[in-house]
C-alpha cells in the first residue's frame, strides 16, 4: 500500500473507535461523499470504500441497515440506521 493512504477497514475502525462521532460530524461526510446531492447511491459507498469496496460487499452492508443497491440514500437514513457506530 502507498504512503499516505488508509484502507476502508481502517478508516472505519477508527472512526467507529471514536466517541464523538456526531449528527454535524457525520453530516460533513455525507454532503462530500453524496457531492451535494440531497442523496448516495451504492456506488458513492463503493468508491468511498475503494479497492476494499467490491458489489457483494455494498451489497451485503446496505442490506444489513435494510437498504438496496438501487436506493437513493438520504441523510435521514443514514443517521437514523446506527451507521454512526452509535446506534
Amino acid at each position: 500500500m502507498a504512503v499516505g493512504r488508509i484502507r476502508y477497514r481502517e478508516f472505519v475502525a477508527g472512526a467507529i473507535s471514536q466517541k464523538d462521532i456526531t449528527d454535524v460530524n457525520l453530516k460533513v461526510a455525507f454532503e462530500t461523499m453524496s457531492q451535494r446531492r440531497s442523496y448516495i447511491t451504492a456506488d458513492d459507498v463503493k468508491q468511498l470504500m475503494g479497492v476494499d469496496g467490491t458489489a457483494e460487499g455494498v451489497r451485503e452492508m446496505l442490506a444489513g441497515v435494510g437498504l438496496s443497491v438501487t436506493d437513493h440514500i438520504s441523510f435521514e437514513e443514514v443517521s437514523g440506521r446506527g451507521w454512526t457506530g452509535l446506534g
